[in-house]
């Protein structure tokens, strides 16, 4: 599905994907992606329809990923690094 706003530009796209989660599942997805303000971002994720191996079923962590890949929290560190990073911040706040 694709929708296209009144100057003719697509504002929301579903694209048909696989999840990268290393399960025995290896479900298809079927992601929307919107353009906003900031650019194309993912805003939701769902079971593709067309898969019939999962049956239109995904599970609830990648259900929920859409939100969660925009925060702050998902910098490009490592585990150590985001640890210092937020005993960092929650030290300034103290002060």
């Amino acid at each position: 599905m694709t929708v296209i706003d009144e100057a003719g530009r697509t504002t929301r796209s579903v694209v048909h994907t696989a999840c990268t989660l290393d399960c025995p599942d290896a479900c298809s997805l079927a992601v929307t992606v919107t353009m906003t303000s900031e650019g194309r971002r993912i805003t939701d994720i769902d079971a593709s329809p067309d898969s019939t191996f999962t049956d239109g079923w995904i599970c609830a962590k990648v259900k929920r990923h859409a939100p969660v890949s925009y925060t702050h929290l998902r910098a490009h560190e490592t585990p150590e690094h985001l640890v210092c990073r937020l005993l960092l911040e929650k030290k300034k706040k103290k002060l």
